[in-house]
């Protein structure tokens, strides 16, 4: 999951979710793409990242990578 939009490859703006966090809260997931990150001097795409306006770090799955 990420707020910060720039960071999508691609995007699907119709994607709507509700997402629980561990301190029981939720947040709106408001579109869900691909985004490319450098890693070992490749690019790899992580796929069905979650954007979330309202977060202020970067969460992401090792289960993804």
């Amino acid at each position: 999951m990420t707020g910060n939009k720039c960071l999508f490859s691609t995007l699907n703006e119709n994607f709507r979710e509700n997402v629980k966090l561990g301190n029981n809260s939720s947040i709106r997931v408001m579109e869900k793409g691909n985004v490319q990150v450098l890693m070992n001097r490749k690019k790899e795409n992580i796929g069905d990242v979650f954007y979330v306006p309202e977060l202020k770090n970067n969460l992401i799955s090792i289960g993804q990578l």
